[in-house]
């Protein structure tokens, strides 16, 4: 446990161990100085104290806990409302300041507990202190401090383990408003629930004055002790309260059972009251203080309440004032009565406002017993704005008592009777009107405005702050701004419709030949009013500017049309950028036409020509070529030739289809074509391949024809035989045979084959074609040859190619590997040799016995074909490529090392190209249509669409035109003309490449502008006293500005509004975000300071305290010593002040001041009889001479504090001289007196004097003063100590003095010892 002591009470402990304590006189010296010093010291402990300022409930409660012991008082600085219990530790001396705010305790609770902290986890602990006092105030100057609660607040303690304690709480509730509303029945428990401890050693104080308490209709407001077997001691005084509700009383149970003149202060009065607190005048019935509190209350359903208040000196009533702005103030009574049974004189009447003035006689009247005085008014200051407001009049009698009352004011605002005139119903975009307000005569410029709201949906929601120029319907309301007008609301409807005037917008026509590329025309015209003519600048007469998107484009010749020069948006706008397209209803689009003329170099397409001879084969030729140098890059022409012969004849080798293609799109009208060229294709007779080896025969035998046949091949026609020369041989026709004679020799035959005609007309295909060969006649026997295969077909591939089979002979005649082999071409090959041909062709090997031979002869012939090996004609795997600004070579298909790859096979630029494909061996490959001509293969590389960023975060201002805003390099806009308006808008530009030749130009890229407003901040100081930053017209949305404000010297910032909304300055700027146009008003004001008034014991200065006054002003202060006191002097900021008469008269204010009055106490001494002793029956007189003027002397004299009757005395001059008579000293009691002489000016004089009596046995002659018996004859005249007062100081001094005179002891037994 941990005990708190108050300011007025110290412990001190002293423990002494020391081995050789007290060994000699001089240390008991030091112990008894030691045990002066510390009585000296008891009662010295200083305490620190300090206010906490609570601004909410946590810390409400956090100061409440009673742990922090520095903590005297917890002061209001919000409106605090809770949201628990909550419990206020009473373990100090504690106020609860409410400082003009609200407590609103809702149903959760309130408890004042006495005696003992919240816990305190810091020290794991709680404290005690049974002697503490909570005092409930309300100092604020407003008077509006409250409590309100739903449920009772309770006064409690329940420390049952501190029974044997002597417990003194208090409590003062010193102004404020209480207020409840529950269905207990009382207000305050107060210490109601102290059955747990039955109020041993327990008393009560409590104070009440300047308080109002509303209850529920029958409730209590103090509930108390209900234990009927405490001792509690309940000490109630009532100084000044009001009760409201229906029959509620004080209280009830140990506060009930007291009567009236118990709880009430002797110098006020209980009434009850049978009209409402706030209902017309009073109507009071004073109460018999004998009453019981139980039965104090008034009934009779007029809504009665309870008052109690003082009644001696002045009562002053309330006033109340209501006034018109700008009207003379009237003048209006003090109403001051005399609530005394003697008269009283006012001495002055002041206010402590400068908003009102108070005007009296200048006489100081008396007001009889009862009375009413009406000679003082009171008027408000002329020209205060409209509002509330409210001063303390203070009434001060002659003897210097102050009573106040409250003067309120509620200055009305004057009421206007205004208009608008000079805005008709309708009027057409453009025609200018000028409005005009009425009835706002005296009113400046910044006193009233009109505010114009545009029609949305049906409702005017949208405020338009200028006269609106824009087509559409409105409404102008006139509105007063000065706060001390008012006005009802005066508004006007109007309508502003279109113009109807043609407005056309023409867009140019232009021709373009094909380049590639897209050409556009952005010109235009603007025509108004069906004139031909343009206007000049696309103005309108009026000056508004008409701009126009062109959005006409053309590439191709087929984009050649009628108003293809194609106008999007049309807008108009004005002279400040505002968008009035909606104020024309006639507007017209009249689109150009925009024609593009193809290439006039006309391209000629030519196509293959081939001629060969029948081979059984269709002769076809594809390929074609076109005229060089006019097809623009990227550009490719296609064409089908469709040519094919078969027979021996000629055919038109014919072109179609030709077209100029752009990738996959045909653009053949971008360029002229010339008379194309068809190929022929020719096949011409072909000889047939005959051939036939060299025969022999035996003379004298025979060859049949047949015979000869079969050894014929490459024959197609019907084959015969002639003998050219020779004469060995005959023909026998009947035998179909030749005859060989008997002699040998050579026959030359020539075998004949007749034309063929496949084709159906006299052109044979194979002409008639002929072979000689030799018959040899020999005189040998023949051998027949054979075995190989007959007209074989083999494909060349570069290895010896002869017929399949084996020879075989008769057999006996001659060997195989003797014959001899020969191989020969036929028909157009050229070949003879006895090994086996390579290259393609037609052939016959012939097998023939060596003419060597003696014995045998024998020839054997078999035709054979070598065809050449045909090639997959040479593709491209893409025809079309984009430029990549590397080398590009095409992907080729087919290619392999038989074919030779020649011409444009790289490029990097974009370009039209040709690589040639040719067959390297020709007499052994072809193309697989039988062909083996070179190919030409085009190939282009088309522009690349280029990198580029779209530009983002694009911002301008309205007004302004397109080209104003800047793109990076390589964009432009597209129409840099155009007016913005404000939003965020779509605009397209063209980005152009620095690489025009390789790279695209991107056409109609949407690019996004932020086109911000302009607002214009305007800035005024309405009343003058200082500057604003001048006004700043045309601020982009979205900026900061900061405004700066100036005050004249001698004033400072009152209030900044922005559009009308107060707003918070730090310093003396202000920064705001340009969103919408802004107004900013600075309103100045006079610094005001503040004159504090030392509070100082001995004089009065009106006004006291703290006193606010304004720079430059004047304050005049009374300045009266009290009765007893002098003035010394007056100091303002420490430095001294002179007076006019009793006026410290201060001029031209400046800053804060500190006034202080120094006075001294008026003392006169007694310079002859002081601290005599006057003996009975031996001194005559008790004679006593005073410093003092004697004219001063104010007839009183006190002994005691008793007056004393003039009879006792005589009084004279010689300074002042006052002798007592015998008969009236003799009258006094043995011991100490008091004199005390009183003069006019205040001052007294004060001394002592004994009475003593003679005693004869002593025989020193020495007067004894005072005895036993005589001690109890000794008056109390109130200045000795009372029972009980300082238990706690007197504890300390005993237990110090014992704890002192035992180590004394102690150590003087040791001493004694050693």
């Amino acid at each position: 446990m941990k005990l708190i002591l108050n300011k007025s009470e110290t412990f001190l402990i002293i423990v002494g161990k020391e081995k050789g304590f007290m060994k000699n006189k001089t240390k008991y010296l030091v112990v008894t100085l030691f045990m002066l010093v510390s009585f000296l010291l008891i009662g010295a402990t200083n305490v620190s104290a300090k206010t906490i300022t609570v601004e909410n409930e946590e810390e409400l409660i956090n100061a409440s806990k009673g742990i922090d012991s520095e903590i005297n008082e917890i002061k209001l600085a919000k409106d605090i409302t809770l949201t628990k219990f909550l419990n206020f530790y009473v373990v100090n001396d504690i106020t609860l300041e409410l400082n003009g705010q609200t407590l609103d305790i809702g149903s959760y609770g309130l408890s004042f507990n006495y005696g003992q902290s919240d816990y305190d986890a810091t020290s794991n602990d709680y404290y005690y202190n049974f002697n503490s006092k909570l005092t409930i105030k309300d100092s604020s100057s407003s008077k509006t401090g409250k409590i309100l609660s739903k449920n009772n607040i309770f006064f409690n303690y329940y420390d049952t383990n501190h029974d044997a304690e002597i417990k003194k709480f208090g409590l003062t509730i010193d102004g404020g408003y209480y207020e409840i509303i529950s269905s207990k029945p009382s207000f305050i428990e107060f210490f109601s629930r102290d059955y747990y401890t039955n109020g041993k050693n327990l008393t009560v104080d409590v104070n009440i004055k300047d308080a109002v308490f509303k209850l529920n209709d029958g409730m209590y407001l103090f509930g108390t002790i209900s234990n009927s077997d405490s001792d509690i001691k309940l000490n109630f005084n009532f100084e000044s309260l009001k009760v409201l509700g229906l029959t509620s009383k004080l209280g009830n149970l140990k506060l009930g059972e007291m009567k009236l003149n118990d709880v009430i202060d002797p110098n006020s009065k209980a009434y009850f009251q049978k009209l409402p607190y706030t209902t017309g005048a009073p109507v009071l019935a004073e109460a018999d203080r004998n009453t019981l509190v139980d039965d104090f209350y008034a009934s009779g359903g007029e809504n009665p309440y309870i008052v109690i208040k003082k009644v001696n000196g002045f009562e002053t009533n309330n006033i109340t004032i209501n006034e018109t702005y700008n009207e003379t103030p009237i003048l209006n009574d003090i109403s001051i009565k005399n609530i005394s049974d003697n008269d009283l004189q006012i001495k002055n009447v002041t206010v402590d406002s400068s908003n009102f003035k108070v005007e009296g006689p200048s006489t100081q009247p008396t007001v009889s017993a009862g009375a009413t005085n009406t000679d003082f008014k009171i008027k408000a200051k002329e020209g205060l704005n409209a509002g509330d407001y409210t001063a303390i009049i203070t009434v001060t009698d002659i003897d210097g008592n102050n009573y106040t009352a409250t003067v309120t004011l509620k200055v009305e605002k004057k009421n206007l009777n205004v208009g608008i005139s000079g805005l008709d119903s309708t009027w057409v975009y453009g025609t200018s009107k000028t409005p005009t307000a009425t009835g706002v005569d005296g009113l400046g410029a910044g006193d009233y405005k009109i505010t114009y709201y545009k029609e949305n949906n049906g409702s005017y929601d949208e405020v338009v702050t200028e006269l609106p120029k824009l087509v559409g319907k409105y409404k102008a309301t006139l509105s007063v701004t000065n706060q001390n007008y008012t006005a009802s609301e005066a508004s006007v409807n109007f309508e502003i419709i279109p113009i109807t005037t043609e407005v056309k917008v023409k867009s140019y026509d232009d021709t373009f030949t094909y380049d590639g590329t897209e050409h556009s025309k952005n010109a235009y015209d603007v025509l108004w009013a069906n004139n031909a003519s343009p206007v000049t600048d696309n103005k309108l007469p009026n000056g508004d500017l008409v701009t126009a998107i062109v959005t006409g484009k053309v590439r191709d010749v087929k984009d050649t049309a009628l108003e293809n020069n194609t106008i999007g948006k049309i807008a108009i706008t004005n002279k400040d950028g505002i968008d009035v397209t909606a104020c024309y209803s006639n507007i017209v689009k009249s689109a150009g036409k925009l024609t593009v003329t193809p290439i006039t170099t006309p391209i000629v397409v030519k196509a293959g020509v081939s001629i060969k001879d029948y081979d059984g084969t269709p002769l076809t030729n594809n390929t074609y070529t076109f005229t060089d140098g006019v097809l623009l890059p990227g550009d490719t022409l296609k064409a089908t030739v469709t040519g094919s012969q078969l027979y021996v004849g000629n055919c038109s080798n014919e072109l179609s289809d030709i077209k100029v293609m752009r990738g996959e799109e045909e653009i053949t009208d971008n360029y002229t074509m010339g008379t194309h060229v068809n190929g022929m294709l020719t096949v011409t007779s072909a000889s047939q391949p005959l051939a036939i080896a060299d025969q022999y025969v035996k003379v004298n035998d025979s060859i049949a024809k047949s015979y000869l046949e079969q050894s014929v091949t490459g024959n197609v026609g019907n084959i015969d035989f002639t003998i050219k020369s020779g004469t060995a041989l005959t023909y026998d026709a009947i035998n179909d045979e030749y005859v060989a004679g008997a002699t040998e020799g050579d026959v030359v035959m020539t075998v004949t084959a007749v034309k063929v005609n496949l084709g159906g007309d006299d052109t044979p295909e194979w002409k008639e074609t002929t072979k000689d060969f030799t018959v040899h006649v020999v005189n040998k026997a023949d051998v027949n040859i054979g075995g190989l295969s007959n007209n074989e077909t083999f494909t060349y591939d570069g290895t010896p190619k002869k017929p399949t089979g084996t020879i075989s002979v008769n057999a006996g005649t001659v060997n195989v590997s003797d014959l001899e082999v020969k191989y020969q071409g036929t028909g157009t090959t050229s070949y003879n040799s006895a090994i086996a041909p390579t290259n393609a062709g037609t052939y016959t090997v012939t097998y023939k016995v060596p003419d060597s031979d003696t014995n045998y002869t024998g020839t054997y012939s078999v035709a054979f074909t070598i065809k050449k090996t045909q090639l997959e004609k040479v593709t491209l795997a893409k025809d079309t490529y984009e430029y990549t600004g590397s080398d590009i070579t095409p992907a080729l298909n087919n290619v392999n090392s038989n074919i030779e790859v020649t011409g444009d096979t790289k490029a990097k630029n974009v370009s039209n190209n040709t690589i040639t494909a040719k067959i390297k061996d020709k007499t052994n490959y072809e193309w697989k249509d039988g062909l083996n001509g070179d190919l030409t293969i085009n190939w282009s590389i088309t522009q690349a669409t280029p990198n580029y960023t779209v530009p983002t975060g694009l911002t301008s201002v309205k007004g302004k035109i397109l080209a104003d805003v800047v793109l990076p390099t390589g964009f432009t806009w597209n129409s840099p003309a155009t007016i913005l308006t404000a939003g965020t808008n779509t605009y397209t530009a063209t980005y152009t490449p620095e690489d025009t030749a390789n790279y695209k130009t991107i056409m109609d890229i949407d690019i996004e502008v932020n086109v911000k407003n302009a607002f214009d901040v305007i800035t005024s100081v309405p009343g003058g006293n200082g500057t604003i930053t001048p006004s700043k017209i045309g601020v982009i949305e979205g900026s900061k500005v900061k405004i700066t404000f100036t005050p004249k010297t001698g004033y400072m910032i009152d209030k900044v509004l922005v559009n009308g909304i107060e707003k918070t300055v730090i310093g003396n700027e202000i920064e705001i975000t340009v969103d919408e146009e802004k107004t900013v008003e600075v309103i100045y004001k006079k610094i005001p300071f503040t004159i504090t008034v030392e509070e100082v014991t001995g004089v009065t200065v009106d006004p006291d305290e703290i006193v606010t006054v304004n720079y430059g002003d004047n304050k005049d202060f009374t300045i009266t010593a009290n009765t007893g006191y002098k003035l010394v002097k007056v100091l303002v900021n420490d430095e001294e002040k002179t007076l006019e008469g009793n006026t410290l008269k201060l001029k031209n204010i400046t800053s804060n001041m500190k006034i202080k009055v120094v006075v001294e106490k008026i003392e006169y001494k007694v310079i002859e009889g002081a601290d005599q002793t006057y003996t009975i029956a031996q001194s005559t007189e008790a004679r006593f001479r005073i410093n003092a003027d004697y004219s001063l002397f104010d007839k009183k004299v006190y002994v005691d504090d008793i007056l004393v009757d003039g009879a006792n005395y005589t009084s004279e001059s010689g300074s002042t001289i006052i002798t007592f008579s015998k008969e009236y000293i003799d009258t006094l009691a043995i011991g100490q007196h008091t004199l005390k002489v009183a003069f006019t000016d205040g001052g007294e004089a004060k001394t002592t004097f004994t009475i003593a009596r003679q005693f004869e046995e002593n025989n020193n002659n020495e007067n004894v003063s005072l005895n036993t018996e005589n001690k109890k004859e000794m008056k109390d005249n109130g200045s000795n100590p009372k029972t009980g007062d300082n238990v706690m100081l007197y504890i300390a001094i005993v237990s110090m003095s014992i704890i002192g005179l035992g180590a004394t002891t102690v150590a003087v037994k040791k001493n004694k010892t050693n």
